[in-house]
């Protein structure tokens, strides 16, 4: 119920629910909706107390409740398999569309669905036991897609099982299962609280055709649940054995790892976008230089500081270090046609090292508007 309002706002505000609209349109909705949320955590948090006594007394009641939700969990793992036997679109990867609209909650049509599928379809088979690496679908999708139709873009394929078979290959699916499978066991065989069991049930359902899982803010909870739900009562209730004190240092090295991963790629993208404001705002190819350099040390495996780099340089006329700069771009991401396309737009039109970086454009990224244009079609 505390969730109600929120809820209710998201599927009806206009700023949320229409297409088109402009972005501080959509922001203000969304401070809106921010505030209605944490209004709603806050009235939850003050019935908790009374809401604990009455599932306490319901509990007892619930384990039909939770094989029924294990069910429809099921069901809705099952579902995108008709999808994939039925669209055409899942086998030729064509574009159906998309919209942003409201009605999309109740259509079954699966708003661009098949085509992503299709196309993580594709990129498994480029790389089918190992998969093509964690979030490079949107790599993958340039050389696997059907048009040049950058509106249908996407960075998921909006489902578990596709986005896993692209990027982890079988290998990873195998896992991914097993994990699924062994949470799903626990719930079976185990007296699991209705709250604990619905957090992975619903995150299960939702990622048959969603991207949800990829966010850490739901991905994070949902492992904690899973881990709950697999360890049972003995994880609370065990001894304290020898070697406790190294695997408590072990996860807090774990931890701050994790958080380093995630800590560092951000500041190289402030990094970056301050680098961008100094050379195309400021005139400062100088400033840019050293901005994108900081950038490239913070994130060593993103293109876009060597791309800055480059553009910085070649702003300053040194256009041999420009080139350089452009070559570490395609050496860092040797997959990724942006940094091809750079560098070939960065070489004289009629050299053989031109024609060489546009061939790897036309590989990579088949449908490039940059190579129809060249083309000139």
């Amino acid at each position: 119920m505390a969730a109600a309002p929120a809820v209710a706002y998201g599927l009806t505000a206009h700023a949320l629910t229409t297409d088109n609209l402009p972005l501080e349109d959509r922001r203000a909705a969304g401070a809106v909706f921010g505030l209605l949320l944490l209004a709603g955590c806050a009235l939850a948090a003050r019935a908790a107390p009374a809401a604990e006594e009455r599932v306490s007394r319901w509990e007892p009641r619930a384990r039909g409740v939770r094989g029924a939700c294990l069910a429809a969990a099921l069901v809705m793992a099952v579902m995108p398999l008709g999808v994939l036997l039925t669209g055409s679109d899942v086998r030729d990867c064509r574009p159906t569309g998309i919209g942003g609209n409201v009605d999309r909650v109740t259509s079954l049509e699966g708003n661009q669905r098949g085509p992503w599928w299709c196309e993580a379809g594709r990129g498994w088979r480029l790389a089918p036991v190992a998969g093509n690496g964690a979030g490079s679908f949107p790599v993958i999708e340039l050389r696997t897609r059907a048009t040049g139709n950058g509106l249908v873009q996407t960075r998921d394929p909006h489902g578990m099982w596709p986005e896993a078979a692209s990027a982890l290959g079988t290998v990873g699916v195998a896992l991914l299962a097993l994990v699924w499978g062994l949470a799903g066991w626990a719930l079976v065989r185990r007296r699991v609280p209705s709250a604990l069991a619905a957090v992975p049930l619903a995150a299960f359902a939702q990622a048959q055709a969603d991207w949800v899982m990829s966010w850490p803010a739901v991905a994070v909870p949902v492992g904690v649940a899973i881990g709950l739900i697999a360890g049972g009562p003995r994880a609370a209730t065990r001894r304290r054995v020898a070697g406790e004190p190294a695997r408590a240092a072990a996860l807090a090295v774990g931890v701050v790892a994790v958080a380093a991963a995630a800590w560092l790629p951000y500041l190289a993208e402030h990094a970056l976008v301050d680098g961008q404001d100094a050379l195309y705002v400021r005139g400062d190819p100088g400033g840019a230089y050293r901005l994108a350099s900081r950038a490239a040390s913070l994130n060593p495996l993103a293109i876009e500081p060597a791309q800055l780099k480059g553009q910085a340089l070649a702003a300053a006329g040194d256009r041999r270090g420009a080139l350089n700069a452009f070559r570490e771009a395609t050496r860092v991401q040797p997959d990724n046609p942006a940094s091809w396309q750079s560098l070939a737009q960065a070489l004289p039109g009629d050299a053989s090292a031109s024609r060489a970086a546009w061939a790897r454009v036309a590989e990579l990224d088949p449908h490039s508007p940059a190579l129809a244009a060249r083309r000139g079609g």
